[in-house]
């Protein structure tokens, strides 16, 4: 054997004749073969046992132990079974040649030998050395991988029985190698049961084996000769996870089918084509509610199903929907053309490479409940005015005794002949402005009461305030040492809003404040332009503060801060509806003790025109800077 640093092979010479083995060394190429001598047979044993030889040559006419003797021992040597030997005797006779062979020499050449003869018949012995090598390293590996495959193999004969298996199928069916060896493959598969569907070759059938507790995927190959008494190659692949996994597969689909379909909201499933969603799939909940049916919604756009402004909508955020999660509300058309308001929760799904492939759409009919919260906002208007109403009675009963007195005191005048033209034009005065603002006061309310069925113009927020604090006036003041301070931007743009949902707002959030006072404090009210050209608008108090727990929940309806019959919780929750109504956005800082700021932020108003403002500002307590209410 040659070693690491020696490539050459190395090559055993056995002969007691000194000469005859230096003729054979030189016959062989330096250059290929490493040449070792021995004298006699026992020496070449202990040197076979130091370092295996590639090839031995091998006299067999030697004393003491001749090469027929030393041939023999070699072969019973572990590692040398397979190297070979060439036998070199005296004469070819048939005597000789077959006791050499039956001593496991694997080859003979007769004396003399000539140089060139040896060194071929050498050369062939170590080309099929390595050839056999060869086989036998591609054997043992056919044989590890055979072993390793986790599928189960089995070699059948032409009547069917196991020649061969491999390691996987001796686990699996729980038998030894010899057990299985021999046995009809149909009777280790099915038993006694009737064979349904047998496989052909290369056309492989899932089968479900009792005996093996699960699911196959069998699969036949035929061989295209004979080997080895093979004429067949069984594959059987476990699949019952694959099984169990589809089987669960579809029970979830035929449930999420059932929840799909039985859902009592409304569900879409949309294919995305052209920017434009098309309706895939659609459940009951839909078509009960909008009075279709299913043909006359599968394949058509989401955009028929929409308002005009629903519509648009649709076009300028569809890609949004695409991308992530949205909640939008919207307004669908029935099939007799009543509208009805939803909101669209829209989810894209995607496949494994995180491609959107469809989008799942669930609409919510809040209709009734948007019809609810107008009636809330009615009621909670009501409450409001009833709360104003003595307020606004008593601010209009002050103007009113100073035009009652007036009118008496130029009355009496008149008669005694005492009016003179000054004191007439002075009294006059007094009573032309004090009317004017019992006419103030009244336009204030009644715009307040008006209801306005959520119309929405371009209107001036500070005039909207002004209105606002005109009408809680006598709330406020009746409090002591509350301070109102308004910081209200000259050149402010117009909001698109309604009016009085707004003053109602303003309205909730000073009232909210003066509770919040119980002490007095200082009310703070300011409107600045946004950077996006939109208004803001911020009231502001020092009062108590809202605890940090309460910050979270403080929009929910129902809930409150005050205490049990001080407060119904519907405030603030209507505020923020009024405010998202209006495409704003309100949250608020509080700080306990130190007191709490609302925020809101309208959106532009983009108009070729400007609204009309008032000649002069309304007249009345509340001008621009800070004033104590006595």
């Amino acid at each position: 054997m040659c070693s690491d640093m020696d490539q050459r092979s190395l090559v055993l010479i056995v002969d007691d004749d000194r000469l005859m083995r230096r003729i054979a060394a030189a016959a062989l190429e330096p250059g290929r073969f490493r040449v070792v001598e021995a004298g006699d047979g026992r020496e070449a044993l202990g040197l076979a046992a130091m370092r295996p030889p590639d090839v031995v040559l091998l006299d067999a006419l030697m004393p003491t132990m001749d090469g027929y003797e030393c041939c023999r021992r070699l072969r019973q040597m572990p590692g040398l079974e397979q190297i070979p030997i060439l036998m070199v005797t005296g004469v070819e006779d048939d005597e000789s040649v077959d006791r050499a062979f039956e001593v496991g020499a694997t080859d003979h050449i007769t004396k003399p030998v000539k140089p060139r003869s040896l060194r071929n018949r050498v050369n062939t012995l170590i080309r099929a050395l390595e050839v056999e090598r060869k086989i036998r390293r591609a054997k043992r590996e056919w044989e590890a991988t055979f072993d390793a495959v986790g599928d189960l193999i089995l070699l059948t004969d032409d009547l069917g029985q196991v020649v061969r298996c491999n390691r996987s199928a001796i686990e699996r069916f729980g038998k030894g190698y010899p057990e299985l060896i021999g046995q009809p493959l149909q009777q280790l598969l099915w038993g006694d049961q009737p064979v349904d569907l047998p496989p052909t070759p290369n056309e492989p059938v899932d089968t479900e084996f009792p005996l093996l507790t699960g699911w196959f995927r069998h699969s036949v190959f035929d061989l295209p000769s004979d080997l080895d008494g093979v004429r067949r190659v069984h594959v059987l692949r476990d699949i019952t996870q694959q099984k169990q996994a589809e089987e669960g597969l579809r029970t979830s689909q035929v449930r999420y089918r059932r929840l799909f379909e039985e859902a009592p909201v409304m569900y879409l499933q949309l294919r995305d084509e052209f920017e434009d969603p098309i309706v895939e799939q659609v459940n009951q909940a839909f078509l009960t509610t909008l009075g279709y049916r299913k043909e006359e919604v599968l394949g058509r756009p989401l955009a028929s199903f929409y308002d005009a402004e629903s519509q648009q909508a649709l076009v300028d955020g569809w890609k949004k929907s695409r991308e992530s999660t949205v909640t939008v509300e919207r307004k669908l058309v029935r099939s007799d053309g009543e509208l009805i308001d939803v909101v669209l929760k829209t989810q894209p799904e995607r496949d494994l490479n995180g491609d959107v492939v469809s989008v799942r759409a669930m609409f919510t009919d809040i209709t009734e409940l948007n019809q609810l919260q107008s009636k809330i906002v009615a009621s909670q208007k009501l409450a409001d005015l009833g709360t104003l109403a003595a307020g606004v009675a008593h601010e209009m009963n002050s103007p009113l005794q100073v035009i009652t007195g007036m009118s008496q005191s130029l009355l009496k005048a008149l008669d005694k002949g005492t009016l003179t033209p000054e004191k007439l034009h002075t009294n006059l005065e007094t009573i032309n402005r004090n009317a004017w603002r019992c006419a103030e006061i009244a336009r204030a309310l009644r715009t307040y009461a008006h209801s306005s069925g959520g119309t929405l113009e371009p209107l001036d927020l500070n005039v909207v305030i002004r209105d606002a604090l005109l009408l809680t006036e006598h709330q406020l003041r009746s409090w002591s040492n509350i301070e109102i301070e308004t910081d209200l931007f000259d050149l402010l743009p117009p909001t698109l809003c309604d009016r009085n949902q707004i003053a109602q707002v303003l309205i909730n959030l000073l009232t909210n404040a003066r509770d919040a006072m119980p002490d007095g404090g200082r009310i703070t009210i300011r409107t600045h332009l946004n950077e996006d050209g939109g208004v803001s608008l911020v009231v502001a108090d020092t009062g108590v503060g809202i605890p940090q727990t309460a910050l979270a929940k403080i929009f929910n309806p129902f809930f409150t801060t005050k205490a049990v019959g001080k407060g119904t919780g519907l405030g603030l929750s209507i505020i923020k509806g009024i405010v998202q109504a209006h495409g704003g956005r309100i949250w608020l800082e509080s700080t306990e003790g130190v007191g709490t700021t609302f925020f809101m932020a309208f959106p532009p108003y983009i108009a070729d025109s400007t609204i009309p403002v008032p000649a002069e500002d309304p007249v009345g307590r509340f001008e621009e800077g800070r004033q104590t209410l006595a």
